[in-house]
């Protein structure tokens, strides 16, 4: 049993998470767009990818939304792979053109836009 200060410390920490994920994924969203609009390289936006994915994949997990960490990590390993190709085929395959990104990402919003700290398996009854 924990006492009433480390579960709200507990509460805190996830709830900052669920609200740092939105914040994360409107990066991405905002990286993957502006490469559309030819305003972000395409390397760039697949390095953002790939460290907001393992970010985002790491903590989830850490928390219990392993949903939502299977699909950031399945876009980190895309991103990453397409990384340890190359400039060149990063540059062929753009993030906003890649079939896995266009439905990965989307789905990760869907999933982060549900998500409550209560979600958690580790949050705290009261």
């Amino acid at each position: 049993m924990i006492n009433a200060g480390l579960r709200g410390e507990l509460r805190n920490l996830i709830a900052g998470f669920v609200a740092n994920m939105s914040v994360m994924t409107a990066e991405m969203e905002a990286a993957v767009e502006g490469g559309r609009r030819g305003g972000v390289a395409s390397v760039e936006a697949w390095e953002l990818l790939r460290t907001v994915t393992h970010r985002i994949s790491g903590s989830g997990a850490s928390f219990g939304f392993t949903e939502i960490a299977a699909i950031a990590r399945r876009i980190d390993l895309h991103a990453e792979a397409t990384l340890a190709a190359g400039a060149e085929a990063a540059a062929i395959t753009p993030p906003w053109d890649d079939p896995d990104v266009t439905r990965d990402l989307p789905a990760l919003r869907r999933l982060v836009d549900g998500a409550e700290p209560k979600d958690s398996p580790l949050y705290p009854a009261e």
